[in-house]
């Protein structure tokens, strides 16, 4: 049995104006979408794992685009608001195609902690 790859994608470091404004709501956090890997087999979906704090609490959604469909938002949490500086982890399916940002849908944050990681383990957790 192999063990499963696990690669960070984005990170905290990437989302733009962390340190000096507040995010905007709807505004995405990363410069350009994340994706998956070259290392993703290209006919076999991935799975990537969200892993998210806000100082303030807020709404949180993966905002999706495939082909000509674009912009298909996808709230976490059941669009509940996150509670501030709790520690939230999100596991998403993602298929050959597709890519996502994250945005904040309610909210005022500034100094957001955002990881994202690809694994090809497709249980969950």
């Amino acid at each position: 049995m192999s063990v499963p790859r696990r690669v960070l994608l984005a990170t905290s470091n990437d989302i733009a104006a962390l340190t000096e404004e507040t995010i905007a709501n709807a505004a995405d956090f990363f410069p350009t979408e994340v994706q998956r890997t070259s290392e993703a087999l290209d006919n076999r979906p991935v799975k990537h794992i969200i892993q998210i704090s806000l100082p303030l609490g807020g709404v949180i959604v993966l905002v999706w685009n495939k082909g000509s469909s674009t912009d298909i938002a996808r709230a976490l949490n059941s669009a509940v608001a996150l509670v501030a500086d709790s520690l939230y982890t999100f596991e998403y399916v993602v298929p050959p195609g597709e890519t996502y940002n994250v945005q904040q849908l309610a909210g005022a944050n500034r100094d957001i902690t955002c990881d994202i990681f690809e694994t090809d383990d497709l249980e969950f957790n």
